[in-house]
């Protein structure tokens, strides 16, 4: 996700700053920029009582709200102190009224998402280095808003032992919470899913990977109602509105060799007391144990028609034949709704630019059952006719130039920008899953250059000449393009002598000969390479530097091209800082050993013996501080600028060098 940042006034501080004494002026105006998705839609949810109202999480973007279906979107996270957002639970009686679930805690907003309110009253307390309550689900007491339930569970793996087996409860809305069921659901338990019987509030179930529990006392004491399950690993959990006896629910399974697919989709017509398969004729593919997860069919998500008990939907995200299946018999009989490649039959699913795989998650407008909406791992799509067709609502393509623009929605891990010196209008995006993409009208729309996706770590632009060197996560790791008659063409050569591994810094010696450039590349796990004839051949330059596989970050003194500095990683061959070179020796620069998880290198524009450096705290025995550190001497010594446990990235401003952007993570 990329933002444009405008600002009136910016204050400087002298002494090491913690940043949580930083005080964000109201003065700061953010505006969106991007191709729209491509990246995981994690939750979905309609707004009970606007139909045109949906709500958009992500496991980096934060929410969106999109009040025109999918048109278009405005991101809302003021407040949010975490961008992965797992869950929404909307209050039925005040759509204003909002709480989600996100790794670190439940977020509530009382004005649509204008400003949210990390609510840990009553919650374990934070962690800089693990998540210590990722909320699964939220769900509101339809007779009694005021009371709210909220499941500890793993955010695709995120959960410590700490947090297993934790229930929550709220009398206030959400805003002091107390855990029940303690004792009668197991400590170990993680709970995936929660959900609520509409017309009897005391009636709750929870999804758990130890089994299906029901509490029939508001959530005081649990029962295991697993009889008629093959096993105790449930997913999602789904009441049938019209009929809340009527109960569904789908089952995990994972990558076994040999053996028999024991997931899909299980009913019970008495409360949970029994259960009776219903997956039937939904695909069953099980994977080798030595195989991708997504190998293996997995249905998590599933919801029921609010008006018909037997209408089901269930939600495949493996890669294999996934999308949304449709039951009109109860789970009897399914058909996959979703025909997004001809091999599935007629098609009936536009594409956005990326498509993404796997039906991630998914929901039922309350008041028009026929429309539906899912994401995936990349993209929204959108149903308002009961499957008959869909239509991608994440953004918008012109078929005549290709290019492609946001509606609101942003979702995406910027990896690198980078600006044409000759063309302010141009810039260069590099993203993390799609690859590398262009702008010509400062933002405004987008081409893609790489023709397959995956990651785009960075790039260098020749100055002189139309021509591009890229580096992504796919052989070969470093592409070469020239752009000819406005087509991007792809002219990579052998890049003989360069290793297969993920390059994370690419430099150009702008002061070598325009028809063979030099190049110097940094190569994780491998160390620096050096070319001289445009990428065509290359060679090692580590030298003397040790644990070069360590390489973090590289940059080049702008008077002196081979005067070069090397940010190292510390491992158990040499402890972590800075390393010169001139030529063919490097020398350690730091007297203090205080690096450890550097992230990143930078030199002020005007003064190469400026230096600053962007890390990780950690611990190895000893502490390693997180933080911006600043050295005014070549990097001999270092003080302490900024305290935050995460610092990843920071960049000068060349006008004036006294101000500094750095960017930090929400995530342990």
């Amino acid at each position: 996700m990329f933002f444009l940042l405008s600002f009136n006034a910016c204050w400087l501080l002298p002494e090491t700053i913690n940043v949580n004494d930083i005080i964000s002026a109201n003065n700061l105006f953010f505006s969106s920029y991007g191709p729209g998705g491509g990246g995981y839609c994690e939750s979905l949810s309609w707004d009970p009582s606007k139909e045109n109202t949906l709500w958009v999480g992500g496991d980096v973007g934060g929410t969106a709200v999109s009040f025109d279906n999918g048109v278009s979107y405005e991101i809302r996270n003021r407040g949010l102190e975490d961008y992965w957002v797992e869950c929404f639970a909307i209050n039925p009686n005040n759509s204003s009224n909002i709480l989600i679930g996100t790794a670190s805690g439940v977020h509530r907003t009382v004005d649509q998402g204008l400003n949210w309110i990390l609510q840990r009253d009553g919650f374990p307390v934070t962690s800089t280095g693990s998540y210590t309550t990722p909320i699964s689900s939220i769900v509101f007491d339809p007779g009694n808003t005021d009371i709210v339930y909220a499941a500890v569970g793993g955010a695709r793996g995120h959960l410590e032992d700490m947090s297993k087996g934790k229930l929550y409860k709220s009398a206030n809305n959400g805003i002091t919470w107390t855990q029940i069921g303690a004792g009668t659901i197991p400590a170990d338990a993680n709970i995936k899913d929660i959900e609520i019987n509409p017309v009897s509030g005391n009636i709750i179930f929870i999804a758990t990977d130890k089994g299906l529990f029901r509490s029939i006392d508001s959530g005081v004491t649990w029962v295991l109602r697993t009889n008629g399950l093959p096993h105790k690993n449930i997913n999602k959990i789904a009441l049938a509105p019209s009929l809340p006896t009527t109960v569904y629910c789908t089952m995990e399974t994972m990558a076994r060799s040999g053996e028999t697919f024991d997931g899909g989709v299980y009913k019970s017509y008495n409360s949970g007391d029994t259960w009776y398969n219903a997956t039937g004729n939904l695909p069953t593919t099980l994977g080798d144990a030595d195989e991708s997860y997504l190998m293996t069919i997995h249905f998590k998500d599933i919801k029921v028609s609010p008006d018909y008990p037997n209408v089901v939907y269930a939600a495949n995200y493996s890669y294999i034949k996934w999308g949304i299946y449709k039951s009109t018999d109860g789970g009897s009989s399914w058909k996959l709704s979703t025909i997004y490649s001809a091999s599935l039959g007629t098609l009936n699913m536009e594409h956005g630019w990326v498509t993404g795989s796997g039906a991630y998650c998914m929901d039922i407008n309350q008041g028009n059952p026929d429309k539906i909406v899912f994401g995936t791992s990349m993209a929204i799509n959108l149903t308002e006719n009961n499957c008959t067709g869909w239509k991608q609502i994440f953004c918008i393509q012109d078929p005549a130039t290709l290019s492609i623009k946001s509606r609101g929605w942003e979702i995406m891990c910027l990896k690198d920008i980078i600006f044409d010196k000759k063309n302010i209008d141009k810039i260069y995006f590099c993203f993390s899953d799609v690859g590398l993409l262009l702008s010509e009208d400062y933002g405004s729309s987008y081409k893609k250059i790489t023709s397959s996706a995956g990651h785009c770590y960075t790039m260098a632009k020749d100055p002189d000449l139309q021509k591009i060197w890229v580096s992504v996560d796919t052989s070969p790791k470093l592409r070469m393009y020239q752009e000819i008659s406005d087509e991007w063409i792809d002219i990579t050569p052998d890049n003989t002598g360069l290793p297969d591994g993920n390059i994370i810094q690419i430099i150009l010696d702008k002061n070598s000969p325009v028809n063979s450039r030099r190049l110097i590349a940094a190569v994780s796990g491998y160390g620096i390479y050096e070319s001289e004839n445009d990428g065509v051949n290359w060679e090692n330059i580590n030298g003397n530097l040790p644990a070069a596989n360590n390489i973090a970050a590289l940059i080049m003194d702008p008077q002196n091209s081979y005067h070069l500095l090397a940010g190292l990683k510390l491992n158990a061959a040499a402890g972590g800082g800075i390393y010169s070179t001139t030529g063919s020796t490097w020398t350690k620069l730091n007297t203090a050993d205080i690096f450890y998880d550097l992230k990143d290198l930078k030199a002020q524009p005007d003064n190469f013996n400026i230096l600053y450096i962007c890390q990780r705290d950690a611990y190895n025995g000893v502490s390693y501080n997180g933080g911006v550190y600043k050295s005014i001497n070549g990097g001999k010594d270092w003080s302490w600028l900024v305290d935050v446990y995460y610092a990843n990235k920071i960049e000068i401003n060349p006008g004036n060098s006294q101000y500094l952007y750095v960017t930090t993570s929400d995530n342990p």
